[in-house]
């Protein structure tokens, strides 16, 4: 968008669907939490994924209200880090910790999404929070439908080993991200 505010409803909805792949903190916590969700059940599965989507709308909508939370580029990268140690545990969360994690982790995420829809009207505002929240969404949910169908011509220990390299992954990443947002590159 160039920096600027999304002006119309197509704007808005393609700055939201585009969104969550911009950033990699961003696009790398979701990820994670799609293949820790990848081996539960359905119903957990979408537990997860509207705790996700209303932590991202309610930090967004929390922004555009006025709240300033300052560093939320860096709580994002410390959500990453977070969800990238929860990942190469040996112990799993469960699907309650795992949603209420995800959504809460969500909010930070939320908070700095709203920078690319702050001063733009309603209509392109929805449109901004419906795209962002549907590609989140689907985002998490085809991860975890992509890595378990994965899985049935792998041995048993894939899921823990597929887990545990996504940890690695955003471990890596976070903290590349977070020495660079210290150091002020």
């Amino acid at each position: 968008m160039g920096g600027t505010a999304p002006g119309t409803l197509f704007e808005g909805l393609v700055s939201g669907v585009a969104h969550p792949f911009i950033g990699p903190d961003h696009f790398f916590f979701l990820v994670v939490v799609g293949m820790l969700l990848a081996f539960q059940r359905l119903r957990h599965r979408l537990l997860a994924v509207c705790a996700l989507s209303g932590g991202l709308l309610t930090g967004v909508l929390a922004a555009v209200a006025g709240l300033v939370l300052p560093l939320a580029d860096i709580a994002c990268v410390l959500t990453l880090i977070g969800i990238g140690v929860a990942a190469v545990s040996t112990r799993d969360m469960g699907p309650g910790p795992l949603a209420a994690t995800a959504g809460l982790a969500a909010l930070f995420h939320g908070v700095a999404f709203a920078n690319a829809i702050l001063g733009a009207e309603s209509t392109p505002l929805v449109a901004y929070l419906s795209g962002l929240s549907l590609t989140a969404g689907v985002l998490v949910l085809g991860v975890g439908v992509l890595v378990s169908t994965l899985a049935t011509g792998f041995d048993r220990s894939f899921p823990r080993q597929s887990r545990r390299w996504a940890g690695i992954a955003a471990l890596t990443i976070g903290h590349l991200m977070l020495l660079q947002s210290l150091a002020g590159i």
